[in-house]
């Protein structure tokens, strides 16, 4: 009788831990005051795109659509546990991709270079290997170059 009732306090106490964990996690975006799509929990908001109702590119089209029309500069979403920012001013978008990139390094995009080479593009690289290539592709970009 004791040990059942051990037992179920402890279950209770680890399900009530994952429940506070994952309420603190999803709000990631509420505690930084920006505006976010209401998460379901363990998929955060791509259930859809998992379960393949829906093309990734539909899905980030949608939200993108339901944050402008919040008419906010930017939002939040979260894949899983994961919070992504979605900018949606034009204004920002060319400072984060003109002024800002060095902030925004690690997109979350598939990476292993010894099994899929052609992965270790600019846009999956993370943290020093994306610096790197950053500086050997810039000067390839200049104005008189592309001319």
């Amino acid at each position: 009788m004791m040990l059942s009732l051990t037992i179920t306090y402890i279950l209770a106490a680890v399900v009530a831990s994952i429940y506070f964990f994952q309420k603190w996690i999803y709000s990631y975006w509420e505690r930084r005051g920006v505006k976010y799509i209401e998460p379901e929990f363990f998929y955060g908001n791509v259930r859809d795109m998992i379960q393949t109702k829906i093309f990734s590119g539909d899905l980030f089209k949608r939200f993108y659509d339901d944050l402008k029309s919040r008419k906010v500069k930017y939002g939040g979403i979260y894949a899983f546990f994961t919070p992504v920012f979605i900018p949606i001013d034009l204004d920002l978008i060319k400072s984060i991709m003109l002024k800002d990139f060095h902030h925004f390094v690690n997109r979350g995009g598939y990476v292993n270079e010894e099994a899929d080479p052609l992965s270790g593009h600019l846009f999956s690289l993370e943290d020093e290997k994306w610096r790197n290539l950053r500086t050997k592709l810039t000067p390839t970009f200049t104005s008189g170059k592309l001319k």
